[in-house]
């Protein structure tokens, strides 16, 4: 990625749903995006996604659903929310064609030329661009925070909101669908980086190894949290996260047996010898 500050080291790229993290694929400054299997008519980043979600776990009914909608056994009934570094109109193409369903952002330089030329063209007065078609219910009512003044678009959007710090605003589902999906990365990044293992090591792998350590737990974690809601019914009876992490330290440290105090060597007798206290020179 050229645009990042530090040019050096290992970006990961991960797949998750309510801070669970499923699969991840990693790559470096050499390799770039390295995909194990390349889609054809697809970037690297596409073929990243399709490899990821091709790691999901498939349900019969996923299966048998899938089978009937284009005869394949590929992964399907999943939808995927992704930023505008992985979207494409390809890329969205094809996992509709495997079942798969897909929203993301994208930057205005990705649309397509036909629809660039449409807008420009004199048929923008019968061709709606650029215009949300919805359904009466298509929009949910959420509480929302007035931007700061130097936020992107703040001026436009601070108009919305008045005097007023907070204000009910309907929103289309798609944005608030977006919005709740998106936000499990983001989730599972704050619950590792609260209790990252932090040791200097000079082995590059071994930071890797500690990275997959500490989602391990994070998904143990929210395996827990699930679990208990499952069992109660109520969010109430879960335990936090560091309290979770001190359960199972403790848990571990029992099955671990204390250092040997056995000398290598027995038989060296160590005498303390008393030396001259340090002198002035004058």
């Amino acid at each position: 990625m050229p645009q990042k500050l530090i040019k050096q080291g290992y970006k990961i790229f991960k797949l998750g749903e309510q801070s669970y993290v499923w699969t991840f694929s990693m790559s470096h400054d050499n390799l770039r995006i390295s995909t194990m299997f390349r889609t054809p008519g697809l970037t690297r980043t596409g073929s990243l996604v399709v490899e990821l979600i091709e790691r999901l776990p498939v349900s019969l009914q996923s299966i048998e659903q899938h089978m009937e909608l284009n005869n394949s056994k590929e992964v399907a009934g999943y939808s995927i929310y992704m930023d505008n570094y992985f979207t494409s109109v390809a890329l969205f193409h094809y996992l509709r064609k495997q079942g798969i369903g897909a929203c993301g952002t994208t930057r205005p330089a990705n649309l397509p030329p036909l629809l660039q030329e449409l807008k420009n063209s004199g048929l923008s007065a019968h061709i709606p661009f650029n215009t949300l078609f919805h359904k009466p219910d298509s929009f949910i009512e959420r509480i929302r925070k007035r931007p700061g003044i130097n936020s992107t678009n703040g001026s436009q959007i601070r108009r919305l909101f008045g005097d007023k710090f907070e204000q009910a605003m309907e929103i289309p589902t798609i944005i608030d669908d977006y919005n709740h999906y998106m936000n499990g990365i983001d989730l599972a990044n704050q619950y590792r980086a609260s209790y990252e293992t932090h040791m200097p090591t000079n082995r590059t792998w071994l930071s890797i190894l500690y990275w997959i350590i500490d989602h391990a737990i994070v998904n143990a974690y929210i395996l827990h949290r699930l679990a208990t809601t499952c069992t109660t019914g109520t969010t109430g009876t879960t335990i936090s996260h560091v309290e979770f992490r001190r359960q199972l330290y403790l848990q571990l440290l029992e099955f671990s047996n204390p250092l040997p105090t056995t000398r290598s060597n027995p038989d060296l007798n160590h005498h303390r010898i008393p030396l001259p206290g340090p002198r002035a020179c004058a």
